[in-house]
Order: structure tokens, then sequence, then C-alpha cells
């Protein structure tokens, strides 16, 4: 109760006010994931970091990089912008294209130019797609990504673009697209919802603001490592992003931490996830040539070349652990910063893996296993013995910590360039990112004699540490009685803690003299360092001045160029004056000309207009021939007619005699065959009436009803 009384009011309130734990962090604790599957998924990130193929999948890469027509004249990016179209065109070969968003619909113009970009080669998944933008971005009220000219709102002339809604056609493709946003607000979440594989790199995240144009830009930083690996065969994005961010934050040049760069896969396919891969296009690798030139920039960049601007990142590797304190701390930054030279030693993914197994920054994870598990078996070496199957990811993974918890807790460290292509699961969280190996591991230190079981007053001196233990032993009182033997006991054990305590005097005195040579050779250790770190200052500051003043010679070549090019001007516009002048002349010699030919025009017009008039009257003449023609035809043609009626009316008559004849002749054979029917019914009534007589002989009697009937009788008959 004593102890709860002297907590402060404040503190008391601010633990009452402090909310529980949120129900989901609880129930994450009963997510588990089995150590094979954990290493599955890790195995397909490196293989999507480190592929074994290490040549590109694309036969084709567009390069479309953006900025404002009207941009903000406080954040000049065209220079960069034309530096990192430079380094693509020059020395990766890219296609590339710089597209000014222009200040009149520019929502609708961006949109429409996506559209056509997307397009290209039919959307095909050959053809990679990367869109740089370079300008200022800003968060919408829905906490989505606006593109803005001008930071200030209330400016006339302020524009803006919803990149949100122009993103999704991006992530929409069938081919892969990358994103590098140099701008406020770059960072946004992954949809998930495409074809293709989608990764922005942003220089910052969506809550905060980038760096402005200069040395610590995100541009700037991009173009030096686009040149580092200008050589590689093949890398991914994501050790793209390793690098940038060693460069950006831990670069011995940058005297405070820089606003860390972000990446996000916005896309993947996860039956298979991969990376995308950069390399120089086939022409760029045939006509490289193997020199230590560093690339030119064109005089309007104003800027040192690159190659003398990333040899300042190159100080020589100091081990970590060989340092302490202050020295320790410049030793982290140099290791870090110092692998640019391992960008052209690099030519396999094993390679690659066994470079980032021992480089800093790492990603902190912790995973919980099913089970518990003892505690020598979590070990490094076994936990590696587990992942034997998976050797590419054994040589990048190193177990921090484990503890055994409601089931196994482990902390282990992987390369930021894997950290995004490992596949989410409830039971891997992550930590944090760490840039040193662990600080505070427990180190051996030999230990003799009773000094064990001992403590020493604390203090600052350990000579002095030596002195107060010593007098705090020997300040202890031994009982003496008056028994001659039990004083002699007394006397003996007191004689033998003598010697012990002399013995650990000794020992002590004796681990006192070995701690103060180990720290006196740490502080001459210390005193080299920073010696050491003084000289690459003053070397830094140096190359600072000289590179100040190559900047001034920039400006004033400039300048010079500037004049030169006004001369040049002033000549072109003397020449283009007398050429208007000739032109002039050219033009009032063509318009006499034309005059003349006019004039003749109107000859030939009054001579073709009389040609007219004649073949006129000759056309009357003979359209009058024609008719008189054709009254004499039709008075032929009448005369014809009636021949043919005549001789029809002949035909007729004829026909008609003809006929009269036939008919008579007819009439003759019809009465003569007339005359015969009559003479056969003559005959037949004679015949008739025989037979009836001769019935009537035949039959003398018939039956009343027989002879009653004489219908019936005729019909026998």
């Amino acid at each position: 109760m004593a102890e709860a009384s002297e907590i402060p009011d404040v503190a008391m309130s601010e633990l009452q006010l402090c909310p529980p734990p949120p129900p989901d962090e609880l129930d994450r604790l009963l997510f588990h994931l089995p150590l094979e599957d954990f290493g599955r998924r890790l195995q397909r990130a490196s293989q999507a970091v480190f592929p074994n193929n290490m040549k590109s999948r694309y036969t084709k890469v567009h390069v479309l990089l953006l900025c404002w027509e009207d941009g903000d004249p406080k954040l000049p990016v065209f220079r960069e912008l034309m530096e990192l179209e430079n380094v693509f065109r020059e020395y990766y070969n890219f296609e590339t294209e710089v597209w000014k968003i222009p200040s009149k619909k520019s929502h609708h113009a961006l949109n429409t130019k996506i559209l056509e970009v997307v397009e290209l080669e039919d959307d095909s998944r050959d053809c990679l797609k990367i869109v740089y933008y370079g300008g200022h971005g800003l968060l919408a009220p829905n906490r989505q990504l606006l593109w803005s000219n001008i930071p200030d709102k209330n400016d006339s002339g302020y524009r803006s673009i919803k990149w949100f809604a122009i993103q999704a056609t991006l992530e929409d493709a069938e081919g892969d697209v990358l994103l590098l946003l140099d701008c406020c607000a770059a960072g946004t979440a992954a949809t998930d919802n495409g074809h293709g594989v989608t990764e922005l790199l942003g220089a910052c995240a969506f809550n905060n603001t980038a760096n402005g144009v200069g040395e610590f830009s995100f541009t700037d930083a991009l173009c030096k490592e686009l040149w580092a690996f200008r050589k590689v065969p093949s890398f991914t994005v994501g050790r793209l992003y390793n690098n940038l961010l060693r460069r950006i934050q831990l670069s011995p040049s940058h005297m405070t931490i820089q606003k860390a760069p972000v990446h996000v896969v916005l896309t993947q396919d996860y039956e298979l996830p991969r990376s995308i891969q950069l390399s120089a296009m086939p022409r760029q690798l045939e006509n490289a040539e193997d020199s230590k030139t560093p690339p030119q920039f064109e005089s309007t960049s104003s800027l040192p070349k690159l190659e003398s601007i990333s040899s300042r990142l190159r100080p020589p590797t100091i081990d970590p652990m060989q340092t302490s304190s202050r020295g320790s701390s410049f030793s982290k930054v140099e290791e870090a910063t110092a692998d640019s030279s391992s960008h052209e030693r690099t030519d396999s993914s094993r390679t690659s893996i066994s470079l980032d197994a021992n480089t800093y920054p790492r990603i902190m994870l912790s995973v919980q296993l099913p089970g518990n598990v003892r505690p020598d078996q979590l070990s490094e070496d076994l936990f590696l013995e587990w992942l034997r199957m998976i050797p590419a990811v054994a040589e990048c993974i190193k177990v921090e910590a484990g503890w055994a918890s409601l089931s196994t807790l482990i902390i282990v460290s992987i390369p930021m360039s894997i950290w995004k292509y490992v596949e989410w699961h409830p039971a891997i969280r992550l930590v944090g990112i760490v840039q040193s190996p662990n600080l505070l591991a427990p180190k051996q230190v030999e230990r003799r004699g009773v000094v064990a079981s001992m403590s020493a007053p604390a203090g600052n001196n350990p000579q002095e540490k030596r002195g107060e233990g010593v007098e705090a032993i020997l300040s202890i009182s031994v009982p003496v009685g008056n028994d001659p033997q039990e004083r002699k006991e007394r006397m003996e054990m007191e004689r033998k803690e003598i010697e012990m305590m002399e013995v650990w005097i000794e020992t002590e005195r004796r681990e006192m003299v070995r701690i103060e040579k180990e720290r006196k050779e740490m502080e001459m250790e210390i005193e080299r360092r920073e010696m050491e770190v003084g000289k690459r200052e003053m070397e830094m500051v140096r190359m600072e001045n000289e590179r100040k003043e190559m900047e001034i010679e920039m400006e004033r070549m400039e300048l010079r160029i500037e004049m030169k090019s006004k001369e040049m001007e002033m000549v072109r516009m003397e020449k283009e004056r007398m050429e208007v002048e000739m032109e002039r002349m050219e033009v009032r010699m063509e318009m006499v000309r034309i005059e003349k030919e006019r004039k003749e025009m109107e000859m030939e017009k009054m001579e073709v207009k009389m040609e007219i008039e004649r073949r006129e009257m000759e056309m009357v003449r003979i359209e009058k021939e024609r008719k008189e023609m054709e009254i004499e035809r039709e008075e032929m043609d009448i005369e014809m007619e009636r021949m043919e009626v005549r001789i029809e009316m002949e035909i007729e008559r004829i026909e008609i005699v003809r006929m009269e004849k036939e008919s008579k002749e007819m009439e003759v054979k019809r009465i003569k065959v007339k005359m015969e029917m009559m003479e056969v019914r003559m005959e037949m009534k004679r015949k008739e009436k025989e037979r009836k007589e001769m019935e009537m002989e035949a039959i003398p009697s018939m039956s009343a009803g027989a002879e009653d009937d004489p219908q019936e009788k005729k019909g026998r008959g």
C-alpha cells in the first residue's frame, strides 16, 4: 500500500484510462502455424525475390515519366526526372516517354494516356510498364491518394487528379506494372484485385511527407541504385527496395535518419508468388563497354556524375561486433551502405541470399508454432536443420530468441527484401525493423575463485570497487572466546579466511588488470574509430565542397551556354527575317506570274467559249438533219407497215378460200357419213324387229309379272 501511495495521481489516472487490449489482439494468440508451412511460405517468398532464372521475362519495357505542365516552381522535379529517364534509356535500353500532365482536364487526359500505355503491345504479359511520377501528393477525404500541381488548395491555379481511380486501370492490366511515386502520401493499401503483378515503390508512407528535390530525395537514390545495378544480369524490385532503404536511411552522409521509402505489392499471383525482375535489354548488353567511365548527364541536369556521388557511399566495411558504443553505431551504418560493390559481384540467386543474410536492416518476426518444445530444441542450428529441405531460406533466416508460450513462440529475422512476399498468416506478426545484431546477448566472462559468489559495491573505478570490496570483507569481526583451544581454532579459521581473501584479492587484482587492459585497448580502438570517423567526415566535407564548386562551375557554364544560346537565337532571328523578306519577294513574283496566267486563262476561256458556240451551231445543224432523217425513216416505216398489212390481208384471204374449200369437202364427207349412219340405224331397226319376232316365237307364254314389266323385258333383250 505504501508503494502504491507513492505513485503520482497523474500516472494512476493514466493507468486507469488505458484501454484493455482489443479482442483481435487476444484472438491472434489462438492462431498457430506449423514450421513446415512457415518454411514453405519463406521458400515461395525467397524464390520470388531470388529466382533461379536470372533472365528477365520481359521482351520489352516501356517507361512513362509523369510531371505537371504547370508544376510548383518550388519543387523542380523535372531535372531529376530527366536524370532517371537518362538512366533507363542509356543503361537499360528501356523505351522511355516523358509526358507532362496538362492543366486543362488533367484527370481525363492522364486517364486516356494511362489507357494508351496499358494497351501497348496489346497488353502482353511480355511487356513491362513502369510509371513514374514526381510532384505533390495528398490524401483525399476517403484516405486515397490525390496528385496536385501545387500544395495550396485555395490557389486559383490548383489542379488535382484522383490517382486512386486511375491506378485501378494499371492493376487490372494483364501485364506487370511497376509504380514509382516520388510524392507525399505515396504508400497505399493493396487491393489484391488484378491479373498481373503490380508493385509500388513510394517515397514515403500514406501518412507522411516526402523529402524535397536534392540529395535526400527518393528519385536521387533511385537513380544511384539503378546505376549501381546496371551490370547485374537481373534483379528484383524487392532487392531494389532493400538497397533503397539502406541508402536513404543508413547512409553516413545523412546525419539524421531520413523518411523510409515504402514497398507495396498491390497485386500478386499467390499460386506462384514472384517479384518484378529488371535487367538491361539485349542491345544495351551488346553495346555496353566494360569501363570505369561514369555516366555523363546532360548539361541541363546541372549535377555531378552519378559515380562520383555514389562513391561517397562506399566507405570500408567494419565489423560491428569488434566495436563498442559510438564506434559500433557508425560501423553498422558503414556496413549497411558498403554493398555497392556487391551489385556487380552478384551472379546467382544463392549469392544474393547469402549477401542479404548478414546485411542490415532486417525484419523481425514473431511466429507461434503449435506445441511446446524443450529449451535445447530452440537453438539456431536445430531450427536451420528443420529448414534443411529449403537451403535457400536457411541461409538468410536467423533465430533471435524462443520461449515456451501457450504453444511455442520464436523470434526470427529475415532480409527485408523478401518480407513483402511472405504470405500473410495470423500467427506471423511483425515485431519491427532491426539495424544490428542483438545488443543484449549474454557474454561469457571468465570468473575465478570466490568472486563469483560475491559482489563489490557499485562505482565507476574498478580499483575503487576492489578496494571497497576488500575493506567490506576485512571489516568482518570474528568473536574470540576465553578457551585457548577455541581461540586457536578461531585464529586458524581467521588465518584460513585471510589466506582465502588473499587468494581472492590476487584473483580479483589479476581480473581487474585484465579488465583494465581490455578497457584501455577498447578506448584505443574507440579513439582509432573516432579518428577514422573524423577523417571520413572531413573527407565527406571536402567532397561536399568539391560538389558545391562543381555545381557553381556548372551554373557558370549554364550561364555561358545561355548567353551563347541567346546570341545564336538573335542570329537565327536575323536569318529568319531575311528569309521572310526573300519569301515576300518570291510571293510578289509569284503573284505577277499568277496574274499573267490568269489573263492567259481568260483568253483561253474566250477561245473555248467561241469554240463552244461553233460546236453548238454544228450541233443544231446535226440535230436538224437528224430530225429530217427521223421523218424519212418514219415515212418508210409507215409504208412498210402498209405493205405488211396488205400482205397479211392477202394471206388471210387465201387462207379463207382454202378453209372454205376444206369446209365444203368436210360437209360432203359429213353428209356421206350421215347417210351411212342412217343406213346403219335402219339396218339395226330391222334386225331388232326380227329379233323381237324371233323372241315372240321362241317364248309363247311369259309370266304375268314378266309380261306386265315391259322395262324388264326390254332389259333382257
